[in-house]
């Protein structure tokens, strides 16, 4: 496994342990067994979801997230097979208080989504590990200055500390820029990165059915929905 990937392999790991998440290639309703928590943050959600959320969240093995940005459609892999994404480009884990109907969301636990980043490299990083690695190696330079671009300008990005029970919108062109700019370094990392930018989406019968599609297309939506911890 070459340097890169090894770095890449050790970004996620640490991610999983900052954010207690895996296998978040695949998180919409009709693409995974995930429990439907799915909620946009444009939308209201109503006491039954602040319960179901909540009992999610109290599972030993369950956490409720807010994803930033949505990728989804069938990315060819270097093997040549179709890898299907349903997912968000940037996540952070989320408190939930069924009582008084409110999602906090803890800003410190941003994290891109490394387990969708090496399928959008184009190569597979599961099951390999990431030893020994020089950091300091020169094949490392671009990759690492690109991701840590990626983090930088996700750390400036404003986000409420509360979500209740009607919609809210992030403030301004915040997130269209930072998903802008991260599908451009994707570009930049692998050339035969492609996808097409459409409108975000209004409700979550919207996004599911866009999930479902193939063609790769990403917006900047952003969401609630469960994930599942590390065995």
């Amino acid at each position: 496994m070459s340097l890169s990937l090894s770095y890449l392999k050790y970004l996620r790991d640490i991610s999983r342990k900052m954010v207690f998440r895996a296998g978040f290639d695949l998180v919409f309703p009709g693409t995974s067994r995930n429990p439907d928590c799915l909620s946009l943050m444009i939308e209201s959600r109503d006491a039954a979801w602040f319960s179901r959320a909540s009992d999610e969240s109290k599972k030993s093995d369950r956490k409720i997230f807010f994803g930033i940005g949505t990728l989804t459609g069938k990315f060819k892999q270097v093997n040549g097979r179709n890898k299907k994404i349903a997912a968000p480009l940037f996540l952070a884990q989320v408190t939930i208080d069924p009582e008084g109907m409110i999602a906090f969301i803890h800003k410190d636990s941003l994290s891109l989504n490394y387990d969708i980043v090496q399928y959008l490299l184009k190569t597979t990083v599961k099951d390999e590990e990431a030893e020994n690695i020089d950091f300091n190696n020169p094949d490392l330079v671009t990759l690492r200055h690109l991701l840590d671009g990626i983090a930088d300008r996700a750390s400036r990005l404003i986000l409420p500390d509360e979500i209740r029970v009607t919609g809210y919108k992030i403030a301004g062109s915040q997130v269209a820029e930072l998903i802008d700019s991260t599908l451009g370094d994707f570009k930049t990392i692998n050339p035969s990165f492609s996808c097409s930018q459409i409108p975000d989406f209004q409700t979550r019968s919207q996004l599911i059915q866009a999930s479902r599609q193939d063609s790769t297309n990403a917006t900047n939506s952003c969401f609630f929905f469960s994930g599942k911890f590390p065995d």
